[in-house]
């Protein structure tokens, strides 16, 4: 519930009534002990939409070698988060895989997309936004190319583990050398 699944899902809702076929929706991630009544609601949102076959998958929690098989696959990666972040991992994990991502305007994420430029922002817990968003990413294969380069380029140039080796080694000098 925290990652925004219910924003997404309306999202996707109204996505597929403006352009039906046009942009389909997986659903990754593990449903937690005592969250079988919010996803039962969430499959009922889905049911009652009666969205076209395919629209919507369901890929539940996933290993390494799946997770990375679908972010390679994804034209853009969407977590409307409804509070802050502090650490956005899966965020890190599609810029890494060079995946535009579509994130709201708090916690980490606005330092993410800023440091990458492999995304953007949306106002929090706004469907209307996120819709306007995945839209316009939909229509435009060349911002969407261009932000999957900074995102890839991004992640190498800010998070990567060579980066935090060096960070680590110039504070134990600065330390030793006093």
């Amino acid at each position: 519930p925290e990652k925004g699944t219910y924003l997404l899902v309306r999202a996707m809702v109204e996505i597929a009534r403006r352009r039906p076929g046009r942009v389909t929706l997986t659903l990754a991630g593990q449903v937690g002990p005592g969250e079988g009544a919010w996803w039962r609601s969430i499959r009922q949102m889905l049911e009652a939409a009666a969205l076209p076959e395919g629209t919507v998958t369901v890929a539940g929690a996933l290993g390494l070698e799946e997770k990375l098989s679908l972010l390679r696959g994804l034209d853009v990666f969407a977590q409307p988060s409804r509070q802050p972040e502090r650490r956005g991992i899966a965020v890190l994990e599609a810029l890494a895989c060079g995946v535009p991502v579509v994130v709201p305007c708090s916690g980490i994420f606005p330092e993410l997309v800023g440091r990458t430029g492999g995304g953007v922002l949306i106002e929090r817990e706004s469907v209307d936004s996120l819709v306007e968003v995945v839209l316009r990413l939909a229509d435009d294969p060349a911002e969407r190319r261009r932000l999957a380069a900074s995102a890839r380029h991004g992640v190498v140039a800010h998070y990567s583990a060579e980066r935090l080796a060096d960070e680590a080694m110039a504070v134990y000098e600065e330390l030793v050398n006093g």
